[in-house]
């Protein structure tokens, strides 16, 4: 069974006028070469710490295999090239990604007007690996049942030791609503306390949709 891969890639842009003028470009030019290319958007509005929401924005990718995956990479090293990439954005991290167990999952479902997606990279600690699971579905189902959870999926880098959550909620009202009532709680707190000793955050950004 053929393993879809993924792509995320968080970036810094140096001015939003410019940026989105390059993405007109971009788009234009991946259309030609790569009609078939399923990508998204998502511009941040929080993220931790938070100085590091200022205009940053985070794009997903997906193909059917590893195979499209270095076929299409071709094209879009040449697009970014011949575009000047560089003279709009930064590139902050960059994995390439399978969902963690298998699992089939589609980005078509995170291209919806008001969706909102957390987008996690982090390591697991060492000495956390064998518990890590567990505890990472304990301090979830929390979230998973406020208002608005919409869906969340682990992936896992294809070369680094790195795990990406996306965890998607229906609105922007809806992630602050359960943010707010674990600024609330100690008991909750602790919970986000404990979790996040079990790992080295890589990035994180709260993004919001756009659709191009």
């Amino acid at each position: 069974m053929e393993k879809k891969v993924y792509r995320i890639t968080y970036l810094k842009i140096k001015d939003k006028r410019s940026f989105f003028e390059f993405r007109k470009q971009l788009k234009k030019q991946r259309k030609q070469l790569l009609p078939d290319l399923n990508f998204a958007l998502f511009e941040s509005f929080f993220s931790f710490p938070k100085k590091n929401a200022v205009n940053a924005f985070v794009e997903i990718m997906e193909w059917k295999n590893m195979s499209e995956y270095e076929k299409s990479k071709i094209h879009l090293d040449r697009i970014s090239l011949n575009l000047n990439e560089s003279d709009f954005l930064e590139i902050e991290e960059d994995f390439i990604l399978e969902t963690e167990k298998g699992e089939a999952f589609s980005i078509v479902n995170l291209k919806e007007e008001n969706l909102v997606v957390e987008f996690a990279s982090r390591t697991i600690k060492e000495k956390k690996k064998k518990i890590f699971s567990a505890k990472k579905e304990e301090f979830l189902s929390f979230f998973r049942k406020q208002q608005g959870y919409y869906i969340d999926q682990e992936f896992k880098e294809i070369t680094k030791d790195i795990n990406v959550l996306f965890f998607v909620w229906k609105s922007q009202t809806d992630f602050e609503n359960a943010g707010n009532k674990v600024k609330k709680s100690l008991k909750l707190i602790f919970k986000v306390f404990k979790y996040f000793s079990l790992i080295k955050q890589k990035a994180f950004q709260v993004g919001k949709y756009l659709r191009e």
